[in-house]
């Protein structure tokens, strides 16, 4: 019970909307090469600017890492340093904009972005359903100060509705234990982008091009 409960959290740790991410390219790719998008789009894109998300990622995760040996430190500049990661993923969105699917991840990461940025840096994450899901590890982790991205929803909390309060149902929760409203908009946004790819142009060109076609 205990191994299945750290096994439980480190899925948890690794943020679930990591893993929903991977679901939602799966399912793009499937869905692209259903309707006959080509492989060879995917392997000549060029998405521009792309170091920009990248070095966003690269301090999101640097952070969380150095959580673990500077928590007081990284938490208490947690605002700026997030402030930091959105102002570099956004720009990066800005340069690919032409896309629908970047929109959509540009929608769900700006909700993601509103709600931490006015809790201080960190997202509020639902106690109640980590208990549920026995992620025991991350609720310590959270109660001592080492999760870089989470506090626990309290009254004071803000925009909590958009906060990760919620559990996935059947085999998703499974994978993804807690998510929010803006992480499942970047997920169908991913899905969007991914399936764009294998066509080598926005959703919103191909539906305008069999538009005019008919």
């Amino acid at each position: 019970m205990a191994a299945q409960s750290e096994i439980n959290s480190k899925i948890y740790s690794i943020r679930g909307g990591f893993l929903l991410y991977i679901i939602s390219v799966v399912l793009g790719i499937v869905a692209a090469l259903i309707v006959g998008g080509k492989f060879s789009n995917f392997v000549n894109f060029k998405f521009r600017k792309g170091l920009l998300i990248i070095f966003g990622l690269l301090i999101q995760y640097a952070a969380q890492i150095a959580t673990q040996r500077y928590s007081y430190k990284i938490i208490n500049n947690a605002l700026l340093i997030n402030a930091v990661i959105y102002c570099l993923l956004f720009a990066g969105f800005w340069f690919n904009r032409k896309y629908l699917g970047i929109n959509v991840i540009a929608l769900g990461t700006g909700l993601n972005a509103l709600v931490i940025l006015l809790n201080k840096g960190r997202m509020p994450v639902s106690y109640e359903v980590l208990l549920k899901n026995d992620l025991q590890q991350a609720i310590n982790m959270v109660k001592e100060g080492l999760d870089f991205k989470h506090m626990f929803i309290d009254e004071g909390a803000k925009l909590a509705f958009l906060a990760d309060i919620i559990e996935p149902p059947g085999i998703f929760g499974y994978f993804m234990r807690v998510v929010s409203i803006g992480d499942l908009i970047i997920a169908l946004g991913i899905c969007i982008f991914i399936f764009e790819i294998f066509f080598g142009r926005s959703v919103l060109d191909l539906v305008l091009k069999r538009t005019t076609v008919k």
